[in-house]
């Protein structure tokens, strides 16, 4: 059900945030965009937003925090996106920190009771899981939900619309023909085992380039740290996002797959992975949309994993991308 914004609760924007959102808009050419969503937001008070990553989604958060009056939520699925949310919020809302809670879907019983004008659920495809709906039944007048790869393995990809509201998107087509994002070069690199695949990592890192390496495995991701000296990024971290950015390359477990913005960032690096979870893949190589740089992002697999997990390329191919697929 979507209810209009009523007159009461909108309130203009402007001061030093509002300029350097304004700015922002202007170079990545999201002027028109960002205008049809908040007029359609205005009708609704209700939307699923799913533009492609790079394209500003929680730039529009910050837009609906400064336009809407009252009490806001933020709800993210990691401490790194919760630290880069409030980072954002000091530059483009800093007279409206007071009115914002930035948590992590793992925090119903702190939020649940507390009504609010605006909710907003980023990377909102996890919302219709068995451990995070009952974040949808928090009280308020107006919500949104953000996602770039709205994808769900347990068949509850409609329940990704029906918990945030009206979706809007663009096609991915149309935004490389505006260049409003470009697309990464994707390249599969298939070996025949473990040992192939820390050789092939090696020879790509020669190449001196700002790059995130992906881990899931915590155990792989030490070692390679240890290897290449390296930072190494994981949920006992702390200063995630610093560590980050100032790094040429680092190696980073899954606290870094969602949101996370590297406006240098060159290449990202796969080598252990959530088996065929198109989700992940969109996300990871979602981080380079956010880059203002030409990018590759390079998929190390064995053989076996190639067999077993080669769905999660699907999210990669359904966009219309290419892949080229090299047996090393």
């Amino acid at each position: 059900m979507t209810t209009p914004i009523v007159e009461e609760d909108i309130r203009p924007w402007t001061g030093l945030g509002r300029e350097a959102y304004d700015k922002i808009c202007k170079e990545k050419n999201i002027v028109d965009i960002q205008e049809k969503a908040w007029n359609e937001f205005k009708q609704r008070g209700a939307m699923g937003i799913f533009w492609a990553f790079g394209t500003g989604k929680s730039l529009f958060g910050h837009r609906l925090i400064g336009q809407i009056k009252g009490d806001k939520l933020v709800v993210v699925p990691t401490i790194t996106l919760k630290d880069q949310w409030l980072a954002r919020l000091k530059t483009l809302n800093p007279t409206s920190l007071n009115e914002v809670k930035v948590e992590t879907y793992h925090a119903y019983e702190k939020v649940r009771a507390l009504p609010r004008t605006l909710v907003i659920f980023d990377e909102c495809q996890h919302l219709p899981a068995n451990t995070y709906i009952r974040l949808s039944t928090i009280p308020a007048k107006y919500r949104v939900g953000f996602s770039g790869s709205p994808f769900r393995e347990d068949g509850r990809e409609n329940y990704i619309i029906a918990l945030t509201g009206f979706p809007l998107g663009m096609a991915w087509e149309d935004l490389l023909r505006l260049q409003i994002i470009q697309a990464p070069q994707f390249r599969v690199y298939i070996v025949e085992n473990k040992r192939a695949k820390d050789q092939k990592l090696a020879e790509l890192l020669q190449i001196p380039i700002k790059t995130i390496i992906f881990s899931d495995s915590l155990d792989y991701g030490e070692e390679i740290s240890k290897t290449f000296e390296i930072p190494f990024v994981y949920g006992e971290t702390k200063d995630r996002l610093s560590i980050i950015s100032n790094a040429q390359t680092c190696v980073v477990s899954r606290v870094g797959d969602e949101g996370l913005s590297i406006p240098d960032l060159e290449r990202v690096i796969e080598v252990a992975f959530l088996f065929g979870s198109r989700m992940q893949e969109s996300q990871r190589f979602g981080r380079l949309m956010h880059s203002s740089k030409k990018s590759q992002h390079i998929i190390i697999m064995t053989r076996e994993e190639f067999d077993l997990y080669q769905k999660r390329l699907q999210a990669i191919l359904e966009r219309g991308f290419k892949i080229e697929y090299v047996n090393a």
